[in-house]
């Protein structure tokens, strides 16, 4: 019988090589396409083609892996990403790159889905939410990996960092193949309609897609913003990569905050903070350090907000939902974060490289507003018949497994 613990080991490492390939393709794809002479507008399209992708392969991964089994789907999900990354060095053309980008996205749904649904499989159930702690760690610091290894590119950008992302997807197939453990089951993708979610929790359902507005457009579109500004092509990589540095330091402490108070409280706490750091972010002087810590701050509570969210959620969820509303969760979050790469385009393209902190926060107090609202609506549940929060990650619908099955609804 295999050792659960080798195939903990296993996956988390494999999905380890892949954030660190995706850090770098988030990175120097924007940079590239602006350098070739294409707007930022241009851009968008290409990062809104990537995001309706994850949404598409979110909500069809399940049927494939059910058909091929789980290290066949991994490995042809890891070998199509290989590809394409290449491919990208074939024609440097917005057109071109979307139709790259349906592919990318499409597979990076599936890799995850294959990735944390065998985790949820393989860890034993009283370490559960140690590995889970762990992988979001993991998961964290190599896409920072990935998106600041810019820094170490001597010159402008070349072929040879295309080489290197496909590289890391190609070898990211290495641990999960050697996995002797069996391979889990995959039951169907369960969701709840629109109107449902809403009715069940507003407040989460509009914090999640204001959260994907504002991170799907400021993160994909950052660095783009760097070049424009005057920041060398590493520097415009790295510095918006202090966001996730700035998240993996206050998740935890902002979801222990949330579980002895109105989870509402820490949701506006967090759009407010994103305001704050985009307003300080749209004046600061170009001074790397400076841009970094903001960046850090931005971060913290941005990216903070859609764990909060679920979990709000799911304080409200009726038993047996919890899986459906986690899910339905990261869909909508997916439709902002499809969306916001063009809204903040548009901004940067009227107001200028800061008019990206402009959507930000617009989009920020719209969500703090309508989360005050509903304040005044509906009293939360009391602390003691709530369960403890759980930080998910917005990677795939297997996520809300891990909310069952720490002790959720």
């Amino acid at each position: 019988m295999a050792n659960p613990y080798l195939a903990v080991v296993a996956v988390i490492l494999g999905v380890a090589v892949l954030q660190v390939a995706n850090g770098i393709l988030a990175t120097i794809l924007p940079i590239t396409l602006t350098e070739a002479g294409y707007s930022s507008q241009a851009f968008s399209l290409v990062a809104m083609t990537h995001s309706l992708s994850f949404l598409v392969g979110c909500l069809m991964a399940k049927t494939v892996i059910r058909s091929i089994g789980h290290i066949r789907a991994f490995a042809v999900y890891a070998a199509l990403t290989s590809v394409t990354a290449l491919a990208f060095t074939w024609e440097v053309t917005p057109a071109f790159w979307m139709g790259l980008r349906l592919v990318t996205g499409f597979c990076s749904a599936g890799l995850f889905t294959v990735a944390e649904s065998w985790l949820n499989d393989v860890t034993p159930r009283p370490e559960r939410g140690k590995v889970f702690a762990l992988y979001t760690i993991i998961q964290k610091i190599t896409l920072v990996a990935g998106q600041s290894i810019l820094l170490a590119a001597q010159g402008p950008l070349t072929l040879a960092l295309f080489m290197v992302a496909s590289v890391f997807y190609s070898l990211s197939l290495v641990p999960v193949a050697l996995n002797q453990s069996a391979a889990p089951a995959v039951g169907q993708l369960q969701t709840l309609s629109l109107r449902r979610l809403y009715s069940l929790a507003p407040a989460a359902m509009i914090g999640c897609l204001g959260t994907g507005l504002i991170n799907g457009g400021v993160l994909a579109v950052a660095p783009i913003w760097g070049l424009k500004i005057g920041l060398s092509d590493g520097l415009a990589g790295a510095i918006p990569a202090m966001a996730q540095v700035g998240n993996l330091v206050a998740q935890w402490p902002l979801g222990w905050v949330s579980d002895r108070i109105d989870r509402r409280y820490v949701i506006v706490g967090g759009a407010l903070v994103t305001l704050g750091a985009s307003l300080a972010l749209s004046m600061a002087p170009g001074v790397p350090w400076l841009l970094a810590l903001l960046f850090g701050v931005w971060g913290a509570g941005s990216l903070s907000v859609y764990a909060v969210c679920v979990a709000h959620a799911n304080d409200f969820a009726p038993r047996g939902t919890s899986v459906a509303v986690s899910s339905s969760l990261l869909l909508t979050w997916g439709v902002g974060a499809s969306v916001g790469p063009f809204l903040a385009s548009a901004a940067m393209d009227m107001l200028g490289p800061h008019g990206l902190f402009a959507h930000s926060i617009v989009v920020s107090t719209a969500v703090a507003g309508f989360t005050l609202y509903r304040m005044t609506q509906r009293r939360t549940r009391p602390a003691s018949e709530r369960d403890p929060f759980v930080n998910v990650v917005a990677t795939s619908p297997e996520i809300g497994e891990l909310t069952a099955s720490s002790g959720r609804r």
